[in-house]
């Protein structure tokens, strides 16, 4: 018997997705109502701290704390080694500078829908764009996956005789 990694599955993602989002949130939230007041500068600390979360846990531990949490490890296509520094940017910087890029238009741009509309828009296009692929793509792997070169896997017993 040995371990073999196969892709994980959409549920756990999608619940360590979740988890994530409600923990940065706890941050998050508390600097709304700075947001709303337009302190730019806590917006982009709110950005800033997500990043450090994402990016930091995934290089260091193999994951965010909810991915290893729900037995999840984000590994390289390539090398079948966990992640270091630039992938795990990569990762982190597909769905995260979509709406960055929402935020940044409808602060310079005086957009009508302003920052509460942008954020809302952000909270419909990041899950389509990042798990539309995920539910489409046998290997489970996202758009921020494919440009990473990532996979997310979770450890299965091999019980097939070499």
């Amino acid at each position: 018997m040995s371990i073999a990694f196969e892709p994980a599955p959409i549920w756990r993602r999608v619940a360590a997705a979740i988890i994530d989002v409600f923990v940065v949130n706890i941050v998050v939230l508390s600097l709304i109502s700075v947001v709303l007041n337009g302190n730019l500068a806590e917006a982009f600390g709110a950005v800033v701290f997500n990043g450090l979360y994402v990016v930091g846990t995934t290089a260091v531990l193999g994951g965010t704390p909810a991915k290893r949490l729900l037995g999840l490890w984000v590994f390289d296509v390539e090398t079948e080694e966990l992640v270091g520094w630039q992938a795990a940017l990569v990762r982190w910087s597909v769905p995260s500078g979509i709406p960055l890029g929402f935020l940044l238009v409808a602060i310079t741009a005086d957009a009508p829908t302003g920052i509460i509309g942008t954020l809302v828009l952000f909270a419909i296009t990041m899950p389509i764009i990042v798990f539309g692929s995920i539910f489409l793509r046998e290997d489970r792997r996202g758009v921020h996956d494919l440009l990473a070169g990532t996979i997310v896997s979770h450890p299965v017993l091999d019980t097939r005789l070499d």
